[in-house]
């Protein structure tokens, strides 16, 4: 991850700032292509200007976690270069206030079924505001399946304190959607709609 903004900065903690803001919006990305990817937290900060030895910051506590390691360092202004996959990806959700929203949810821990369903109800909105059709209509997603997990949301009885409804609302479906199925669902809607319906 190459940050531009980096370049400007005099002090240790400007760059310190930058990264948090980059890992914060990079991170809900990259948990899209991994699911089981921890959340890593910054290193050592150092400072190279082309010639050893670097001198290093140790502003927080180091760990990374999850596949592989990320870095960030500044780039010259003047070099030419391709923006990476990731970069693309968060200048799209800059773009989509519903789908950063998604993307934030889906990076927590433990999300439950009444963020998902509010997921479901921003990548319809946005798609709504797209090209004036919904999640079915657009090819994402079975009128079956979608019936499925809305049905299982708001019928959800589980003693995890997320139920939409009180108990005996609504009527359940016979064979209802696991929470693993419908973040999956959810999962994928959101990594189809970032690809095909983002603009």
């Amino acid at each position: 991850m190459c940050a531009v903004e980096m370049n400007e900065c005099a002090q240790p903690g400007e760059v310190q700032a930058i990264a948090q803001t980059l890992l914060a919006e990079i991170y809900p990305i990259l948990k899209l292509i991994e699911k089981n990817l921890s959340r890593p937290t910054l290193g050592v900060i150092w400072e190279y200007d082309g010639k050893e030895p670097r001198l290093g910051y140790a502003l927080m506590s180091a760990s990374l976690s999850g596949r592989g390691g990320l870095s960030a360092q500044g780039s010259p202004s003047s070099e030419i270069r391709q923006a990476t996959g990731a970069e693309t990806l968060r200048a799209t959700l800059q773009k989509n206030p519903r789908l950063k929203i998604v993307t934030t949810i889906l990076a927590g821990q433990d999300v439950n079924i009444s963020q998902l369903y509010r997921c479901f109800e921003e990548l319809e909105q946005h798609l709504l505001a797209f090209n004036s059709m919904g999640i079915c209509k657009n090819g994402l997603c079975s009128e079956s399946e979608y019936r499925l997990f809305k049905q299982t949301a708001n019928t959800w009885t589980s003693d995890d304190g997320h139920a939409r409804h009180p108990s005996g609302t609504n009527m359940p479906p016979p064979k209802p959607m696991s929470l693993e199925d419908a973040l999956e669902l959810i999962l994928d809607l959101t990594k189809r709609i970032l690809e095909k319906f983002a603009g």
